[in-house]
């Protein structure tokens, strides 16, 4: 299976092209980023470092629920209720 993407991968651009295989696994790199973001944010925003990790730890868990109620809802909106909607 390597070997077959193999030509993908090495004419790979990044910035230009998205990553080879990454739209199966993209909700992976929501658990990376919001830690990311709650560490630089926590960072900067607290005035001590006394509660830094539970504090990130916390927003990290904010982002992802709120990305997970984000998907929820718009799965509700287009599978549940769109196709109740008037056609014109």
């Amino acid at each position: 299976m390597l070997l077959a993407n193999l030509p993908s991968l090495i004419a790979y651009i990044p910035f230009l092209e998205p990553f080879p295989a990454a739209h199966r696994w993209w909700w992976l790199f929501v658990l990376p980023l919001a830690l990311g973001i709650a560490m630089s944010w926590k960072a900067v925003r607290l005035p001590t470092l006394e509660l830094y990790w539970r504090s990130v730890t916390v927003m990290t868990g904010q982002i992802i629920l709120t990305v997970v109620g984000i998907a929820v809802g718009l799965y509700v909106l287009v599978v549940v209720a769109l196709p109740y909607l008037p056609a014109e």
